[in-house]
């Protein structure tokens, strides 16, 4: 348990010095995590008996985010349909490709590619400290979603969750996961004073509690399905990268599918939530 939390604590140094700088070091990150993750699950998925022909993949999962940061979204879903159209194209000229291979890769185009493009996309939001806070909500929730989970379940759980997918998870450690989201949400709340000094840019507290709420639910879903692709491929972990966490997309399976969720959040529905909350001031 040392291990996990000085571990722990090294990520989340990280995270916050890439917030702080942002640019390319936030790019080359994101970059070789996505490269990592991709890694992880073609490795899992081939000890399974699933190969694939994963180079598009790798070269999507290098290019998404500068694509997206420096030229824009429409040049990163051409990126994207490019990507597909060389794995039809490879499976078409290549004779010793199988079906199976090709389709394989695409399904990790969807899972996990897919789901860091709105990483990607959070970024490129047009105002830098709002894009700021987004990213730490993205980080901040699910990990404290993550870290109140373990701990509640450990010390508390008895009653299990979903023990087909995941033994060792519990009701009770999820109900605290739940609160860990909501004070995700508030520590992100008072931290983005640090860099936002006008009023107008800042996402107000009933919103955020209730995107932290959101992202406990959606974040422990995306944790139990990794656990099903582990669990099917036979294996404990993605990876070995981080003591005591497993692999790349081990730290980053709640953080992906809570991606879509803060970008919509952020780029719709926040400005309509605080505007109603307060008419009711």
């Amino acid at each position: 348990m040392l291990v996990r939390i000085l571990v722990g604590l090294v990520l989340a140094a990280v995270v916050v010095l890439m917030l702080i700088f942002g640019g390319w070091l936030q790019c080359v990150l994101f970059s070789l995590a996505a490269f990592a993750c991709v890694y992880e699950i073609a490795t899992v998925l081939h000890r399974n008996g699933w190969k694939s022909f994963a180079a598009p993949v790798y070269v999507f999962a290098f290019t998404y985010y500068p694509v997206t940061l420096y030229l824009g979204e429409y040049w990163l879903l051409l990126t994207l349909v490019l990507c597909v159209l060389f794995l039809i194209g490879e499976r078409v000229l290549n004779k010793q490709r199988t079906t199976e291979q090709t389709f394989v890769s695409m399904a990790m185009l969807m899972y996990p590619m897919s789901l860091f493009l709105f990483i990607a996309l959070t970024h490129r939001m047009t105002v830098f400290d709002v894009n700021r806070t987004a990213l730490l909500m993205l980080f901040a929730v699910p990990c404290l979603c993550d870290t109140f989970a373990y701990f509640i379940g450990t010390f508390f759980g008895n009653h299990k969750l979903c023990p087909a997918i995941s033994p060792k998870k519990t009701v009770e450690g999820s109900v605290g996961g739940l609160f860990g989201g909501m004070l995700g949400g508030m520590l992100v709340y008072f931290l983005q004073g640090i860099w936002i000094k006008d009023s107008d840019f800042s996402m107000g507290l009933i919103p955020l509690l209730l995107l932290g709420l959101c992202c406990g639910i959606v974040g422990q879903f995306g944790d139990l399905f990794a656990s099903s692709i582990k669990r099917w491929c036979g294996v404990k972990d993605f990876g070995t990268i981080f003591p005591g966490h497993g692999g790349m997309l081990d730290r980053l399976d709640s953080i992906l599918v809570c991606a879509p969720l803060v970008f919509l959040f952020f780029i719709v529905v926040n400005d309509k939530l605080t505007a109603f909350m307060n008419s009711l001031i």
